[in-house]
C-alpha cells in the first residue's frame, strides 16, 4: 500500500485508512477474523496501515511501505510447522513476523516470534535467505524484506497464538494442498520442501 500523507514522528503508534488517511480505523472481529472499518471514507477491508514506535519500517521511491520481517521453517521428524492465520492473510504460514527496533538483531526477532506464534524455542544461526518479497501484510506494507531461518526441534509440543485458528506438523504432500501465504509457498519451494 502506498503511504499517501505524513506519517507522524511522535513516538505513538498510528493506525491509518489506506484509503482516506484517516485516524479514525477501527478493527472489529467477524467470523472469527479482524477487520478494519473506517467511519470517514466506509473503507472495510482486512488491512490498514499501522506505525508504531518499534516497528522497523521504509518508505520506497514509489510512497510504497516496506517492512522488516523474519520467518522459520521448523522441523519435527520431517514434518513442518504451520499454522492458519485468523488475522489477514487468512492462510497457512511458517513462524513469521516484523523485526522490530526493539530486537536486536533478526535471530532475536525470529526467536521471539517462535515463543509468541506457537511457544517454542529456536536457536536460529544464519539466515537461509535475506531477500525482498511482494507480499501484503495486514499492517499495510506490500513488500518485506525477509530473513529466512531454519530450525529443528526434539519436541513436537505447541501452544497456538492468538493469532491462529489451527495450528499442527505437516507433512510436504500435506502442505501442497494448504493454502499458502506467499513467502511460505516462496520459501518452502526454494528450499526443495514443496
Amino acid at each position: 500500500m502506498k503511504v499517501k500523507g505524513a506519517i507522524r514522528q511522535d513516538n505513538r503508534p498510528h493506525s491509518y485508512c489506506p484509503e482516506c488517511w484517516n485516524e479514525s480505523i477501527h478493527p472489529y472481529a467477524h467470523q472469527g477474523r479482524e477487520y478494519y472499518r473506517c467511519p470517514g471514507c466506509g473503507y472495510n477491508d482486512s488491512r490498514l496501515i499501522l506505525i508504531y514506535p518499534q516497528m522497523r519500517y521504509r518508505v520506497l521511491p514509489n510512497h510504497e511501505l516496506l517492512h522488516y520481517s523474519v520467518g522459520a521453517v521448523v522441523e519435527w521428524e520431517g514434518k513442518i510447522l504451520l499454522f492458519h492465520r485468523r488475522l489477514f492473510p487468512f492462510q497457512y504460514t511458517i513462524i513469521a513476523g516484523h523485526w522490530d527496533l526493539d530486537d536486536a538483531t533478526p535471530e532475536s526477532a525470529v526467536v521471539r516470534e517462535a515463543r509468541e506464534e506457537a511457544g517454542i524455542e529456536i536457536r536460529p544461526e544464519k539466515p537461509e535467505f535475506v531477500e525482498t518479497v511482494k507480499e501484503p501484510c495486514r499492517r499495510g506494507a506490500d513488500f518485506h524484506e525477509w530473513r529466512l531461518y531454519r530450525a529443528k526441534v526434539d519436541k513436537n509440543q505447541v501452544t497456538m497464538s492468538e493469532e491462529a485458528d489451527i495450528i499442527g506438523w505437516y507433512a510436504p504432500a500435506e502442505i501442497r494442498t494448504l493454502d499458502l501465504t506467499i513467502p511460505t509457498e516462496h520459501f518452502l519451494k526454494k528450499l526443495g520442501i514443496i
